[in-house]
């Protein structure tokens, strides 16, 4: 009779064992030794007749009538939690490979998806349940679904290495959005549970060119989108030193700008923008258009004509050695060169002058002096000064002098003749000199004093004496001699005159005063 003994063995493999000897009573242990005719698993398969089936420890009855047998094929190996694999025939556990019961994870150092497999799949644990990560079969990941990959409360601080898509459906990746087409990694390994990615990238097809966009590592940033255009050319500088003329310096660095301010009469303009290549490059044109007014500094003086001295800067030029412009102003007018014009008007000494010369009621001085040559021809003039006389040549040399010598006669001159009028004339002068002359007996000649108009006496430096023979004499008028037009004199006699019937003349020297 054939009997049937079900095992568990390792709690993995379950079998049954068919044997011809009689079964033990319940609680009994089956004989050490016993020898089976058939093993099978118990989903009827594969079948192992003939093997021996040996217990190295005692089994154990279950209610259902089945035997088990306690223990396992071999020592289990590494620490707790440690997935047991096949290590060279024998188990081990890996620090890296384990199962958190708690927490229902499975963690493993690194997961290699390598191409030329169809489709390998590789479930999200934090996805929902129909997004993965699948490999192409030309080496390239990619996800099922973009849409829902990742938790919801992804946070780059605490998530990394998460890969996730935000609400526009963009691939982020540690927080940082990259660009949602297709990564072509070439390999990815995750290290620790610190977060840190190695991503080894295949070799780009051809060369990268303005408009491409890619991924990029940026210090203090971290993994982020990048423009082609923005990268610095190979080799460049990613700032320079500005300094001005004071010695101030500044650091231009990447995305600063540096700006040209225009100042009175300068404008700052780009005149070409295109294609900046050293063929045609870019040109920045300074124009200088100062008007009037708009050059300005304080190391000039004002008033002076500019000049440049001998390092070519521009200076005032000192009225001491050069024009001011007062005499600047002089040659305004001219149309041709000075000397030119003034040889073609003949030399000064001997000229010859010609026509109407009009010298617009300015002073014109003619020769004079002391010795002055006396005019000897037609037309010539001169004034000398000794004789205070105009001298010209007529005829004959003649004079103009500005003195006037007059004089009257009266008779029967006697004492009582007080305030007598005479000598008025219609312009102004001044009486410097007076004398007298009688004629007759003159046993008595009568002494005179004079007077202007108005009765206000002359200040005389003698009593004229009245000539009788030879030269009169002439006396000085120290004061009170100074008339005015239409004004004349008065005589007064002061004394008793014998005989009272000679004749008498009485002269005087006037100065005519110039309007």
């Amino acid at each position: 009779m054939r009997n049937l003994l079900s095992l568990i063995l390792g709690s993995f493999l379950i079998v049954s064992l068919s044997y011809a000897d009689p079964v033990p009573s319940s609680g009994s242990p089956i004989p050490m030794g016993t020898g089976f005719t058939e093993v099978s698993k118990e989903d009827g398969t594969s079948p192992c007749s003939g093997y021996l089936l040996k217990f190295t420890d005692a089994p154990t009855d279950n209610a259902d009538g089945s035997c088990s047998v306690a223990g396992g094929a071999g020592t289990l190996g590494g620490a707790d939690t440690q997935v047991q694999f096949n290590d060279g025939g024998a188990l081990a556990g890996e620090a890296t490979f384990i199962y958190n019961k708690a927490l229902n994870s499975l963690s493993i150092d690194r997961i290699v998806i390598g191409p030329g497999v169809a489709d390998y799949l590789m479930p999200t644990a934090r996805g929902a349940a129909n997004t993965y990560l699948r490999d192409n079969g030309s080496g390239a990941i990619t996800f099922s679904a973009l849409s829902g990959i990742g938790p919801a409360n992804f946070t780059a601080s605490t998530d990394f290495g998460d890969v996730n898509t935000d609400a526009g459906g963009a691939l982020r990746y540690g927080g940082d959005s990259i660009d949602p087409a297709a990564i072509n990694w070439g390999a990815y390994t995750y290290l620790g549970e610190e977060g840190i990615s190695l991503v080894e990238a295949y070799a780009a097809v051809g060369t990268f060119e303005s408009g491409d966009t890619f991924i990029c590592y940026e210090a203090g940033v971290g993994a982020r989108e990048c423009d082609y255009d923005d990268l610095p050319a190979a080799g460049s500088m990613t700032s320079f030193i500005v300094e001005d003329g004071d010695g101030t310096e500044i650091s231009i660095s990447d995305a600063e700008e540096w700006k040209f301010v225009e100042g009175t009469g300068i404008d700052i303009d780009w005149t070409d923008t295109t294609p900046g290549s050293d063929a045609d490059p870019f040109d920045l044109t300074f124009t200088v258009d100062l008007t009037v007014g708009e050059l300005d500094t304080t190391a000039l003086t004002a008033s002076e004509i500019l000049i440049t001295d001998a390092s070519k800067d521009i200076i005032s030029a000192a009225v001491a050695t050069y024009p001011s412009l007062a005499e600047l102003a002089y040659v305004k007018g001219l149309s041709s060169a000075v000397q030119t014009q003034i040889n073609a008007k003949g030399a000064i000494a001997g000229q010859v002058w010609t026509g109407t010369h009009d010298f617009g009621g300015a002073v014109l001085e003619i020769p004079n002096g002391a010795t002055v040559t006396d005019p000897a021809s037609v037309g010539q003039v001169a004034i000398d000064s000794t004789s205070d006389q105009f001298l010209y040549y007529g005829t004959a040399q003649r004079v103009l002098t500005y003195k006037y010598e007059e004089s009257i006669t009266v008779e029967n001159i006697a004492a009582a003749d007080d305030s007598t009028p005479f000598g008025t004339k219609s312009y102004a002068r001044t009486v410097t000199n007076v004398g007298c002359r009688c004629m007759g007996t003159c046993t008595t000649p009568a002494d005179f004093s004079f007077s202007d108009s108005a009765a206000n006496a002359f200040t005389l430096s003698a009593t004229p004496t009245c000539a009788t023979t030879g030269a009169a004499t002439y006396v000085t008028v120290n004061s009170g001699g100074a008339l005015i037009a239409g004004e004349g004199m008065l005589f007064n006699v002061t004394n008793s005159v014998a005989p009272e019937t000679d004749w008498y003349e009485i002269m005087w020297v006037e100065v005519v005063t110039a309007d």
